[in-house]
């Protein structure tokens, strides 16, 4: 599955108008910069998160997406501090935002591989748990201590916390990957 993110100039999730960035992952994080890209240059993705998008950014970005996530209608989300309850998440099909049971609107088991970006969430590592197959894979990537991250100890603990083990860690740059694999049994 592959998942886009509209970041703004610090970082942040934005609209289409405020963006600088989309980043994508499948595997492996992929930042285009829209400020020097045209739009039909950007790729495909299953999912895209965006927040506050306007009714002709929606029209646009439908063609770049299969499911499109606007976080902006739902204000108990604070995407900033990664504080996400299970629930809270609105999904957006055609304008009308709703309130959805699961974290994730996904059927239980059906990946083998989930990447997850810049957020560090023992609710949505629990979720991704839940979606992703058994022996799947989870890469988790997460900014460098120094440039804002958590600490490494917190990540591994979380990782823990939600059944994956860690298999392989990477550095690219200022991110750190960890690679993670599925502990099977009962998730508590």
């Amino acid at each position: 599955m592959k998942i886009g993110v509209l970041r703004g100039k610090n970082g942040d999730i934005t609209n289409l108008v405020n963006a600088v960035s989309i980043s994508t992952s499948n595997g492996k994080r992929e930042d285009i910069m829209l400020t020097y890209e045209k739009i039909e240059s950007l790729k495909r993705t299953d999912l895209l998160i965006a927040r506050g998008l306007l009714d002709g950014e929606k029209g646009i970005l439908r063609n770049f997406t299969e499911l499109l996530i606007d976080l902006e209608p739902l204000k108990e989300i604070n995407v900033e501090t990664s504080n996400v309850e299970i629930g809270k998440f609105g999904l957006c099909v055609e304008g009308s935002c709703v309130k959805i049971g699961h974290l994730l609107p996904i059927r239980d088991n059906v990946f083998k591989e989930v990447s997850v970006v810049d957020i560090l969430d023992l609710g949505i590592l629990k979720e991704v748990n839940r979606i992703i197959k058994d022996k799947g894979t989870l890469r988790l990537f997460l900014r460098d201590k120094s440039m804002g991250g958590p600490d490494p100890k917190k990540i591994v603990g979380y990782i823990e916390a939600s059944r994956f083990i860690v298999i392989e860690v990477k550095a690219h740059q200022f991110t750190w990957e960890y690679r993670c694999s599925k502990r099977t049994g009962r998730l508590s």
